[in-house]
């Protein structure tokens, strides 16, 4: 697993390179949510049409687009809302949260606090528009997991 310094170091390089961006930086921003800069779109594009050549074209795949939005009862079916769950760690020092195993001995990775222990659903609830009754949830698709797993694939495309 990557540390979390050398994330840090990845993403501070392609905010400076204009591969991604904070979403809504002029307004704090929202933790989770980028934009792809030019280069960083390129790249994205890239991965897509190699997953394409590798599933649709060579395993004969089919391709498909869906909603980012479920209904709430397909997601319960699915087995999605009582087992989505991610055990996280919250230091009691500098309030960052983890998830348990990028913790360092049990402490925090980046300034060695106490944590305490807790879940995280790693969906959340949404409405549809102001009159909706029916409840839906969004994946929530956390960059920094995606990331990991798709830099191998980064760098071969490069």
């Amino acid at each position: 697993m990557i540390s979390m310094d050398t994330y840090e170091k990845i993403m501070a390089l392609a905010r400076r390179r204009g591969i991604i961006y904070k979403s809504y930086s002029i307004y704090g921003g929202e933790a989770g949510f980028y934009d792809y800069g030019p280069i960083g779109s390129i790249m994205k594009n890239n991965i897509e049409n190699e997953w394409r050549r590798f599933y649709v074209i060579r395993e004969k795949f089919y391709e498909i687009s869906t909603p980012s939005i479920t209904p709430y009862d397909v997601l319960k079916a699915s087995g999605h809302v009582d087992e989505f769950i991610d055990k996280i760690a919250t230091c009691k020092k500098c309030g960052r949260s983890f998830k348990v195993e990028e913790l360092k001995d049990g402490k925090c990775p980046i300034c060695g606090g106490d944590v305490e222990y807790g879940e995280m659903n790693l969906m959340f609830e949404t409405l549809l528009n102001q009159f909706s009754q029916i409840q839906q949830l969004v994946m929530y698709q956390n960059l920094n997991h995606k990331f990991h797993h798709k830099y191998q694939l980064l760098q071969i495309l490069l």
